[in-house]
Formats: C-alpha cells, sequence, structure tokens
C-alpha cells in the first residue's frame, strides 16, 4: 500500500518541474512590476510625466510617456523548475515620440 502514494508523489514532482511556468498573466504582471520598481526606468523617463501606454511587443515592452518611450527588452532564464520565470531586463535608449499634425 505505501509503494501507491510514493508512486504519486514522484509523479507528481516529475509533472511540476514541466509545468512550472507562471500562466502569462502573472508572468507578465512579475515584468510590469519590475520594469516600473526599475530606476532605470525613471532615468529614462522621467518622473514628472505620467505614462500613457505598457505595450507588450516581440522584444517585451514599450514604456510611453506624452513625450518619450523606451523599449524595454525582457531575456527569459528558463530553469525547468516550478514558479516564475526568472527574466532580466535591458533599456534601449528613450526616443521623443512623433506628435502628427492631424
Amino acid at each position: 500500500m505505501r509503494f501507491i502514494p510514493l508512486v504519486f508523489l514522484t509523479a507528481l514532482l516529475a509533472s511540476s518541474s514541466v509545468s512550472g511556468a507562471l500562466t502569462p498573466f502573472y508572468q507578465s504582471t512579475s515584468e510590469i512590476d519590475a520594469i516600473l520598481e526599475n530606476d532605470d526606468l525613471q532615468e529614462n523617463l522621467g518622473t514628472t510625466r505620467l505614462i500613457t501606454a505598457i505595450v507588450k511587443n516581440e522584444k517585451g515592452w514599450l514604456i510611453q510617456n506624452d513625450t518619450y518611450e523606451v523599449q524595454v527588452n525582457v531575456q527569459y532564464e528558463y530553469s525547468g523548475k516550478l514558479g516564475p520565470v526568472n527574466f532580466e531586463l535591458s533599456f534601449e535608449e528613450p526616443q521623443k515620440i512623433k506628435k502628427s499634425n492631424g
């Protein structure tokens, strides 16, 4: 009888490492929190303007205020373990937003 719980526990542990990543919602929340708490964002966009957009793209996230936008690249570090996927952020140079006349 003790064999069945041991087999179940072993199977559970083996499967948890395969499906251990967070759902896309919680992973993106984790990334956005890290970006907003990063001092590089304040240096790139300044602290006197409101953030007007946070947009997911193929490189990571594009963060905008009414004057500038900065691309934040996300590099993932997959470990195969249960829990969130670790990542590192790198900030590109801020670009002035071109205003359209119409």
